[in-house]
């Protein structure tokens, strides 16, 4: 958010299939939800970016990457995972709410 540069979006989602969601896919989600609110405030399209890197991804995190694209945006919204935005120092960042 703080470069407000699409890049940084794609690379925080290729990440995710780098690591295959190999652990707990909520883990996953927690980290993707800070991504999307990332994505919605410089302008870019997080269904876009996931869809552009899926060719890339293995049948396992196409799956999850692929719930994830298609649930209800009211299920990502940060206080429901105890985050909030914080401007300080001219920077963005996620706190505990």
């Amino acid at each position: 958010m703080n470069t407000n540069d699409p890049k940084w979006i794609r690379a925080s989602v290729l990440l995710h299939l780098i690591e295959d969601f190999s652990d707990d896919y909520r883990e996953n989600f927690r980290h993707l939800i800070l991504v999307s609110y990332a994505a919605a405030k410089i302008g870019a399209n997080m269904r876009d970016v996931i869809d552009g890197v899926m060719p890339y991804s293995s049948e396992r995190t196409a799956k999850f990457m692929k719930v994830f694209r298609d649930r209800d945006g009211s299920l990502n919204g940060l206080a429901s995972f105890g985050v909030r935005e914080d401007f300080s120092d001219g920077r963005f960042k996620f706190v505990p709410a």
